[in-house]
């Protein structure tokens, strides 16, 4: 059980299945840079979305400025770092989870049925398998990851499907 997060999300401005979310330090061994190129081109898309990055580090910025550069610092939000309670209420309320390279929160976020695109880096391939899963793209591959956020952002019930079976 968990509770609803979308007043939480209120309070950032964002809406329900209307997020991107990144759960993680920003510093350069978990790739956030990459987060905020997949966004980037995400958005080139034509998706409203906006960006959490949930999480803090030497890279924030860093971060900020690469937002301002390509053009999504209206639309990225930089949280900090967040509680259990306050990250296991909203993991269900993301549109697609980016996970570069994500420790113990990518098993929450599968617990909480959200479809995840991640990097074929470390153990997350036990996890997360392309069409089965999720999508899992080649390491640092971030402009592939923005297609796999695409490919969940255009057909929600396969986005469900995987969020489903990654739980």
């Amino acid at each position: 059980e968990r509770s609803d997060g979308s007043g939480l999300l209120r309070e950032l401005g964002v809406e329900p299945h209307r997020f991107l979310l990144y759960i993680g330090r920003l510093e350069g061994v978990k790739h956030p840079d990459d987060i905020v190129r997949v966004f980037a081109k995400v958005r080139t898309f034509g998706y409203d979305i906006k960006l959490i990055m949930a999480g803090d580090g030497s890279l924030l910025e860093k971060l900020s400025e690469q937002a301002r550069e390509l053009g999504v610092e209206n639309h990225t939000i930089f949280c900090g770092n967040k509680d259990q309670e306050w990250l296991i209420s909203i993991i269900p309320l993301a549109a697609v989870v980016l996970s570069p390279h994500t420790g113990l929160a990518l098993l929450e976020v599968a617990l909480g049925e959200s479809p995840i695109v991640a990097y074929d880096v470390d153990w997350q391939n036990e996890l997360v398998e392309s069409g089965l899963t999720g999508e899992l793209v080649p390491h640092h591959a971030w402009e592939e990851m923005a297609d796999g956020g695409d490919r969940f952002l255009a057909d929600s019930s396969y986005a469900r499907s995987m969020g489903e079976a990654v739980r």
